[in-house]
């Protein structure tokens, strides 16, 4: 006498396609729904200064400008919530001229500056931006 394991019923394709499908289908819905009014996406308004200085430093570059002489209200778009700061680091052969679209493509952000940081500047915003060059120690 062989003992023989249990059967299992033949479950056809489309029955496990159908039944796939279900599961996703659940699991799609699972994440809509969302309970808050819909929000205006956040607009990012470009404002840049005029007068920025900066000075190395060993291996930081120390950026200094004078803040916004007034800020928009809280509720306006061009309300400073935040400064970013860009680096373009280029070749010592590159040309000087760069466009603000050329710029605006190859840079990349290095840091930000808060809100609360603008706020209490006083004269003088200034940003420290650590260069860790190849070799050197951090």
């Amino acid at each position: 006498m062989t003992k023989r394991g249990p059967t299992h019923p033949q479950v056809s394709p489309i029955t496990l396609l159908c039944n796939l499908w279900i599961v996703l289908c659940l699991i799609c819905l699972t994440g809509c729904g969302k309970r808050r009014p819909p929000q205006p996406p956040v607009e990012r308004v470009q404002q840049r200064t005029e007068f920025l200085s900066g000075a190395q430093q060993g291996n930081e570059v120390i950026l200094s400008w004078p803040p916004p002489q007034r800020n928009a209200p809280d509720s306006s778009v061009q309300s400073i919530r935040r400064i970013d700061v860009y680096r373009l680091a280029e070749k010592p052969g590159a040309p000087l001229a760069l466009t603000e679209d050329e710029f605006a493509a190859r840079a990349t952000v290095v840091g930000s500056v808060t809100y609360e940081q603008v706020q209490t500047a006083g004269d003088t915003i200034t940003y420290r931006d650590v260069l860790e060059l190849a070799g050197q120690p951090t």
